[in-house]
């Protein structure tokens, strides 16, 4: 299953507190339009994954190895 935490905030600091399971894997993220990409916001349905630039932070967990990721690090 997956959630969307909020849509459309667009300026201040943000917190959510999430409870995940123990056991298993999961998947917890978030994402910004890039400052002047004139992409749309992300689940409109207008949004096109090869030419629209989105800033991305995500971490998990998978067969007991945690990660995270950013696509700052291009």
């Amino acid at each position: 299953p997956s959630v969307l935490g909020r849509e459309g905030v667009t300026a201040g600091r943000r917190c959510w507190d999430v409870q995940v399971a123990p056991a298993g894997s999961w998947a917890l993220g978030v994402a910004r339009e890039s400052p002047g990409s004139g992409a749309e916001t992300p689940g409109s349905g207008a949004e096109t994954p090869a030419s629209a630039e989105w800033d991305l932070w995500s971490m998990g967990l998978c067969q007991g190895q945690f990660w995270a990721l950013t696509s700052l690090e291009r």
